[in-house]
Parts: structure tokens; C-alpha cells; sequence
């Protein structure tokens, strides 16, 4: 064997030993993560009575519970590929296909541009909303019905939960998904969560004309703390992009960023 091939085999070695390393790095580090959300899904659980159904390597564990006597979930959920997206989900299954559609989500340069073309954009008639969102439905009237002060504040409450600005609520053959760009890791932003959405749902049954049982819990509430002065947290709030830690806005600006990574 030449000096050459002997030299190639060698780089060919050298190449296969890094690669092994870095897969098994990639894999103890999705391992790692993938526990981070089981041990926050169950932290939920127990205060929301759910059941948590563990993931495995090809899949996200998710919680699973009932809400107004409907069957729901939250789930973890990648686009896969080379750089995937991530979101957070919301399911609430219904028994039958839903009353009317709907789909709401920021507005951006293109649902603008497409809303020149004529594209469908439902208009509630409030000025603090309608700019915001592209909203398209089946039944305008049911539409705006669903949209009430308290599910409008819910919605900026939910897009403003991080900082990706991000919210998408359509129905879907089997319900209604609630859609937030990003993996929740913390449970107080889990929660968070939960509880917007739930009010969101109230809304769309609401309009329905379904109702809502007299016999059902209200939506979660999350009583958040500031992780620079300790307050819980009314309203809207700042989350760290690195930890997930919630702020009052004010604090999180005056402090100069994350009071934990700081």
C-alpha cells in the first residue's frame, strides 16, 4: 500500500470518528431537551390534572386532558429537515365538524399584498385589531362574534407571549388549533398558554351558540413571577429568547436584559 492510500484511509478514518462523535453528541443533546419538556409537561400536569404521554426519539412527548368536556392537547411539533421550525400547539378536538372556519394570523407583507389582490380579510371594525391580523372565515357574522374584547386581548396576549410575534388559530376537520411559533419549555409559559387558548376556545363556542357548561372549570390561570423583582405578573410580559423567563416589560428593559442569564 502506497504512502498516499495510506493517507487517505487515514483521513477516512479520522472522518468517520468525528462523524460518530457528533452524531452521538446530537443525540445526547435531543435526549437532553426532549426530557427538559417531559419534566415541564409534567409540571403542567399535575397542576391542570392531565396525562402526559412520554416521547421517544422520533417523537415529541404531549399532554392530553379535557377542557369544557372536550378532548385536548398540547403537543410539541418540528417541520423536520435541515432547519426545521418549531411550534407549540393547542388542540381542542370536536365531536363533529366545526360550526364555521376560521383562521386568524398576523399580518404580514404578503397577506397585505394579497389582500390588494382581494384576498379575504375579515374587518371586526377595531382599530387596534384589524391592522394586525389577517382574519378569513366562513360566516363573517360568527366570526366577529368569537372575537370578543376578552378573546382579542387573549390573542395579543398569546402573540406577545415570546418575542417571535407569532399566532396562528385556524379550525381544522377536527377542531381548533392554537398555534405558537416556537418550543415552550418553561412551565409558567406553558401554562400561560393554556389558559389564553382556553379563553380563545370560550369564544368559539360561544359564537357557536353551543354555549358554555355551567359545570366546567374557568381557563387555567398562570401566576407568573418576575425574575428580576419577584411580583407576579399581570397582563402582558417579556420573556427571555435564551431561558424562557418571564419579566414585567419594565423590568426586563431597566435591568438591561434576562434577570437569570444576566
Amino acid at each position: 500500500m502506497s504512502e498516499t492510500t495510506q493517507f487517505i484511509w487515514i483521513i477516512v478514518i479520522v472522518v468517520i470518528i468525528i462523524s460518530f462523535f457528533i452524531v452521538v453528541a446530537a443525540v445526547k443533546y435531543q435526549s437532553r431537551r426532549r426530557k427538559e419538556r417531559e419534566a415541564a409537561l409534567q409540571i403542567v400536569a399535575k397542576q391542570i390534572g392531565a396525562t402526559l404521554e412520554a416521547g421517544t426519539f422520533f417523537k415529541q412527548p404531549k399532554l392530553k386532558f379535557e377542557y369544557r368536556g372536550y378532548p385536548t392537547f398540547i403537543e410539541f411539533y418540528s417541520t423536520g429537515g435541515k432547519h426545521p421550525t418549531l411550534y407549540t400547539r393547542m388542540l381542542f378536538h370536536l365531536s363533529t365538524h366545526p360550526a364555521f372556519e376560521v383562521h386568524l394570523y398576523p399580518e404580514r407583507f404578503f397577506s397585505k399584498l394579497g389582500k390588494l389582490l382581494g384576498g379575504q380579510d375579515i374587518q371586526i371594525g377595531v382599530e387596534q385589531f384589524d391592522p394586525m391580523f389577517m382574519i378569513k372565515g366562513s360566516s363573517e357574522q360568527l366570526v366577529k362574534s368569537m372575537l370578543s374584547a376578552e378573546v382579542r386581548e387573549a390573542i395579543f396576549e398569546l402573540r406577545a407571549l415570546t418575542m417571535n410575534n407569532h399566532i396562528d388559530i385556524s379550525t381544522q376537520k377536527y377542531g381548533l388549533r392554537i398555534q405558537k411559533l416556537s418550543w415552550l419549555h418553561a412551565p409558567d409559559l406553558l401554562m400561560s398558554f393554556i389558559g389564553l387558548g382556553q379563553r380563545v376556545f370560550d369564544g368559539y363556542l360561544t359564537a357557536t351558540g353551543a354555549g358554555l357548561p355551567s359545570d366546567s372549570s374557568s381557563p387555567v390561570e398562570a401566576l407568573v413571577d418576575c425574575a428580576v423583582c419577584g411580583d407576579t405578573i399581570s397582563g402582558s410580559s417579556q420573556v427571555c429568547p435564551k431561558c424562557n423567563a418571564a419579566h414585567h416589560p419594565e423590568c426586563y428593559e431597566l435591568n438591561d436584559g434576562c434577570g437569570r442569564c444576566n
